[in-house]
C-alpha cells in the first residue's frame, strides 16, 4: 500500500492540485430554452470564471477506485503470488467474518490462506529437505493437507468437501477449516 501512497503524493508533485468543476445546466431537448443552451454554451470561454474549492471528501472516492486499479493491475501481473490462485482478482471486502473469530483463529486462518504453517515451512528454520506426506508421497504442503491428503479425506468430509484452494476459502466459513485443523492436525 505504501507504493500506492507515493502515487498520489508523486501525482500532486507534478500536477496542479487545483481540482475545477463547473456546472452548467444543459437545456438539449426543451423546447422553447435554445437561448439558454446558447448562453450556457458561451459562458465557456468566460474568462473569469469563479473557481469554488473541492472538498477532499468530493475526490476520495477517485482516488480510492484509481488506487484500487493500480494494486489490481500489479495483483494481476504478479502470478507467483500464492494467493493469486485463491483470489485472481482482489477482493473489495473481505468475505470471511473476522468478527466471529478468535485473534489465534484470525492468525491461523490467514496462515492457512497464505500457505505458510510451522509444519510445512519449519525445514527453513532447521534447514532441512522439505517433509514429505508419507501415506500420499507427495510434498506436505496446507494446499496438501486441505484438499488432496489420502489420510485426511474421511476426516475432511466431515468438515468441509472443497474440490481446490479457491473453492475452499469462497465457499466454507472459516470456523469449518478452522476445526478441522485444531481437531486433526498439527498445524
Amino acid at each position: 500500500m505504501i507504493w500506492f501512497a507515493n502515487d498520489v503524493v508523486h501525482f500532486h508533485q507534478h500536477e496542479p492540485c487545483v481540482y475545477c468543476i463547473y456546472c452548467i445546466p444543459s437545456h438539449i431537448g426543451i423546447t422553447g430554452n435554445e437561448k439558454a443552451d446558447q448562453a450556457a454554451k458561451s459562458a465557456l470561454n468566460l474568462p473569469n470564471i469563479t473557481s469554488y474549492p473541492l472538498p477532499y471528501s468530493d475526490i476520495i472516492s477517485s482516488i480510492k477506485k484509481h488506487l484500487f486499479t493500480r494494486w489490481q493491475h500489479l495483483w494481476h501481473n504478479s502470478t507467483s503470488n500464492k494467493l493469486h490462485n485463491i483470489y485472481p482478482t482482489l477482493p473489495i471486502n473481505s468475505n470471511y467474518p473476522k468478527a466471529q473469530l478468535t485473534r489465534q483463529e484470525q492468525t491461523l486462518y490467514n496462515r492457512l490462506r497464505i500457505g505458510h504453517t510451522y509444519l510445512t515451512h519449519s525445514y527453513f528454520l532447521k534447514d532441512e529437505d522439505p517433509p514429505i506426506c508419507v501415506p500420499c508421497n507427495s510434498l506436505l504442503t496446507v494446499e496438501h493437507i486441505l484438499i488432496s491428503c489420502i489420510d485426511f479425506d474421511i476426516i475432511r468430509q466431515n468438515f468441509y468437501t472443497a474440490s481446490n484452494l479457491r473453492d475452499l476459502f469462497h465457499n466454507i466459513h472459516p470456523k469449518r477449516i478452522i476445526f478441522f485443523c485444531t481437531r486433526h492436525w498439527p498445524y
